[in-house]
């Protein structure tokens, strides 16, 4: 019978990790990652993280959403107290959904770090399990987030976040590096409907390319802009309301912080052109994907918001990009989605979308 031999590193990790992991090794290992700070017991018992069992619960409350809305300027009202009731029978306040992909930045984070090893036993000699282990720890980011879930979170409603499926996949071949895969199932107290979140856990993040190359290849355009400078009180209170430990900004912070401000800036605008008739808008089903130049992100970092259309505006419905770059036009984050705007119902009786100009521009 012959001896079992592992695989090289190379051919798991790929020729671009597998160096840079042989430069890791040669570090300092006295060097420890930082440990994670302790949240106080009334945030951490706020968001509740199983990471053993890889569940998140959390019960929002008004005053939460009030702080979200806040935090990242999204005072759509939607997410008000005296929200009001809209054509097709939906009515608020809801749970902002930047606010879900957050706690599933929160669960997977924590979840990874405490079962990866599990993951990749098999492929690597135990004698350098350890060091592979920082490497993940300190190379792992979300690169990917996919939502899709048509139930919406009101105030007092627990929505429970579990993680139903990880997966490690090696290399494979000289053009891939390794990466995880993670699939969470969101549950609603009202519905039997559940929800998906798919996440891809990378240790290389594709390059950042210059946006307007992005936008002649695709032959798109601009056509609102807003800015936004990180401050370092917005992170703290961040990492606090979703229960996020560490030191690093957290990888899905930024685009959350911007998606929502110029998302209702170039709707306003709008409305102020009176392109359309409408009163609010509303999705369901979003993709973030993430680039390199989001690791070298800081506090103090300026970043910058641009509204893109995909398509012309049909039944009501936006096909939408959010690229978000820093002052370069570096692409640090790219936000997927379609917007459905919705118009308040009058005397119980509901109201058409009027749509003056068939294309946003």
């Amino acid at each position: 019978m012959s001896e079992f031999k592992y695989p090289t590193v190379d051919k798991v990790l790929g020729p671009y990790l597998s160096e840079r992991f042989a430069n890791f090794t040669e570090e300092d290992q006295a060097v420890e990652v930082e440990v994670p700070d302790t949240l106080p017991a009334n945030i951490a018992d706020k968001v509740r993280i199983d990471t053993d069992e890889g569940i998140l619960q959390f019960t929002p409350t008004q005053e939460d959403l009030d702080v979200w809305s806040d935090l990242t300027d999204d005072h759509n009202i939607v997410h008000k107290v005296d929200s009001p009731e809209f054509a097709g029978g939906f009515k608020g306040p809801v749970l902002h959904g930047n606010y879900i992909a957050a706690l599933a930045e929160s669960l997977v984070l924590q979840y990874f770090e405490a079962h990866h090893r599990e993951k990749v036993k098999d492929y690597f000699d135990g004698g350098i399990l350890g060091s592979i282990k920082r490497f993940f720890t300190r190379r792992g980011v979300i690169g990917t987030l996919r939502y899709d879930f048509k139930e919406a979170f009101r105030p007092g409603q627990q929505l429970t976040m579990k993680v139903k499926d990880f997966q490690f996949k090696n290399a494979e071949d000289e053009d891939k590096d390794c990466m995880f895969s993670m699939e969470c199932e969101l549950l609603h107290p009202d519905s039997e409907r559940k929800g998906k979140i798919g996440i891809e856990y990378l240790l290389r993040l594709p390059e950042s390319p210059n946006l307007y190359d992005v936008l002649e290849t695709e032959g798109l355009e601009v056509t609102c802009t807003d800015h936004v400078i990180m401050e370092q009180e917005e992170l703290d209170t961040y990492c606090k309301i979703v229960n996020q430990l560490g030191k690093q900004i957290p990888f899905l912070f930024p685009v959350v912080r911007t998606n929502s401000k110029v998302l209702i800036k170039q709707f306003n605008e709008l409305k102020q052109r009176q392109d359309f008739d409408f009163d609010t808008g509303i999705y369901h089903k979003y993709t973030i994907n993430i680039y390199s130049g989001a690791r070298k992100l800081k506090a103090g970092d300026r970043l910058v918001a641009h509204y893109v259309p995909i398509s012309r505006m049909r039944r009501g419905i936006q096909k939408m990009r959010i690229y978000v770059t820093n002052e370069e036009n570096k692409v640090l984050y790219e936000f997927n989605t379609k917007i459905s705007l919705l118009n308040e119902v009058n005397n119980d009786e509901p109201s058409m979308i009027q749509i003056k100009d068939a294309e946003m521009n």
